[in-house]
C-alpha cells in the first residue's frame, strides 16, 4: 500500500457525465492519495469460521485474564471478590 499527502493549496477535480459534458470543481485543502494493490481471490466459509472461531476465543481468554488481574493482583482485591461472588 502506497500512501502519499500533498500540502497543496489548489486542486481540481473533473466529474464527467459524457463525451461532451463535465463539472469542474475547485477544492482546497490536503489531498490524501491511497494506493492498494494485491490479489483478489474466491470466497470459501471456512476461513470465515475459523477467524470467528478464534476472535471467540481470544474474547474468552481476554475475560478470564482480567478476572485473574483484578481478583489477584489489584490492591481492592477484597471489593472486587465480594462484588464479584455476591452472596444473596
Amino acid at each position: 500500500m502506497r500512501f502519499i499527502v500533498r500540502f497543496a493549496v489548489t486542486f481540481v477535480l473533473i466529474q464527467y457525465f459524457s463525451d461532451s459534458q463535465r463539472t469542474l470543481y475547485k477544492a482546497y485543502g490536503i489531498l490524501f492519495v491511497m494506493d492498494v494493490s494485491g490479489t483478489a481471490g474466491k470466497f470459501s466459509p471456512i476461513p470465515l469460521v475459523l477467524t470467528f472461531g478464534a476472535g471467540l476465543a481470544l474474547l474468552s481468554v481476554a475475560t478470564v485474564v482480567c478476572d485473574l488481574i483484578v481478583l489477584y493482583l489489584m490492591k481492592d482485591r477484597v471489593v472486587y471478590r465480594d462484588k464479584k461472588y455476591l452472596l444473596v
